[in-house]
């Protein structure tokens, strides 16, 4: 919501996902966004996505994987999942969804972590070249907002050089959530696994 989405001729130019790749990128996207007043409303639509989308055998786990978080969201109240959400995912907490700062640190000093500086400014160049827009304050490497635009752009080829870094961010996030028995784990193993 409030991003705007990039132009069809950039999004010809950049590497495809099928449809159901990018489908299932968007619905991670929305599950893994902070769980706000009209997340019960987002899961529901999440939900029947997942069915219209189906993903056929290629995408079998991660449909499952993703159908696995949606069984767990009727065990909790939207404060707890709220309350949940900021245990685990806010700055300091068990695991980050700045994929960067995950790799690099979360240090906002970029002369300790000058490789995260470096890489958030080619994330909001790449960005800009496909014409996607932020919400106001976010970062580019906040994992919901880089699997919108996978949803809507692909993998463009400037992006594919940090799939191999983004894949072990993820790998170990999953790692540590795994470890805390987190639910919020197999929606990073699906995303690990979609990128």
């Amino acid at each position: 919501p409030g991003r705007r989405a990039p132009p069809a001729r950039e999004v010809a130019e950049a590497m495809t996902l099928p449809q159901p790749e990018r489908g299932l990128c968007l619905i991670l996207a929305r599950l893994l966004e902070y769980p706000g007043p009209q997340w019960p409303e987002t899961v529901s639509s999440c939900e029947e996505a997942l069915v219209e989308l189906g993903g056929g055998r290629a995408l079998r786990k991660e449909v499952a994987l993703i159908q696995g978080f949606l069984q767990r969201v009727p065990q909790r109240t939207l404060g707890e999942w709220q309350e949940l959400y900021v245990e685990t995912f806010d700055f300091g907490r068990k695991v980050s969804l700045y994929w960067t700062a995950t790799l690099f640190g979360e240090e906002r000093d970029r002369t300790r972590h000058p490789q995260r500086g470096y890489a958030l400014w080619q994330l909001q160049e790449i960005y800009r070249r496909y014409g996607y827009d932020l919400l106001e304050g976010e970062l580019p490497d906040y994992l919901p907002a880089l699997l919108e635009f996978v949803s809507q752009v692909g993998i463009p080829p400037e992006l594919s050089r940090y799939m191999d870094v983004l894949q072990a961010a993820m790998k170990e996030a999953s790692g540590k959530l795994r470890e805390a028995a987190s639910p919020y784990e197999p929606l990073l193993a699906a995303a690990g696994s979609l990128l």
